[in-house]
């Protein structure tokens, strides 16, 4: 009575009837069809997100199901487990998948990866002006993007500020270029600053005495 949807488990195969010119049956002894477990791969989703923010939802998906089987079929769900925490520094962290059962199917495991990534961080230097002939001001950034209550003082290397104009540059205007910082958990986007350098003052004195 077995067919291709049948359950797992043992069906009796039976027989009847026959003839022989020569024999009597008299009796006939019956057999057994024993439909076993499929093979099924209980997959966990591969899984991205960002430096503090929350874990996403974790999730798989299975594969080998027969007669059109989908997840509904498990009488027990699988247990996926992440021990990345909000805080966890950027790299890769395995998904763990166990525990699922299911009544016609043989299961088997595949752990995935939750990759954490950098945060962009916003690096800004501003506008400064200056007189010819004077020295370049003190050159300085504002960030803008840190998380967990974090500021530069993470950071394993601070931006640096570069600027053609010297002291003897004509009057003009001139670009600050910040580049080159470097933290675990953030990468950079870098806005550049103008610095513009004004004409000086010059006092013309005229000390020559003049008489009539």
């Amino acid at each position: 009575n077995a067919d291709e949807k049948s359950d797992v488990g043992e069906y009796n195969i039976t027989l009847a009837g026959g003839t022989a010119q020569n024999y009597e049956f008299t009796a006939y002894n019956e057999g057994k069809l024993i439909v076993e477990k499929a093979s099924l791969s209980v997959v966990a989703d591969n899984k991205e997100r960002l430096y503090f923010d929350a874990n996403p939802e974790l999730t798989f998906h299975c594969e080998g199901f027969k007669n059109e089987d989908t997840e509904s079929v498990l009488t027990k769900q699988p247990s996926l487990e992440c021990k990345a925490t909000q805080t966890s520094v950027v790299g890769e962290y395995a998904i763990t998948v166990s525990g699922a059962d299911c009544k016609n199917y043989e299961l088997t495991y595949q752990d995935a990866t939750l990759t954490v990534g950098k945060r962009m961080l916003d690096v800004t230097v501003g506008n400064y002006t200056r007189v010819y002939n004077e020295e370049n001001p003190e050159f300085s950034v504002t960030y803008s993007g840190f998380v967990n209550n974090e500021s530069e003082k993470i950071l394993n290397v601070a931006p640096a500020l570069v600027c053609t104009a010297e002291k003897t540059s004509d009057v003009g205007t001139y670009e600050i270029t910040v580049l080159g910082a470097e933290a675990t958990n953030y990468d950079f986007t870098y806005h550049s600053g103008m610095l513009t350098i004004e004409k000086a003052t010059q006092e013309i004195v005229w000390d020559q005495e003049l008489s009539e």
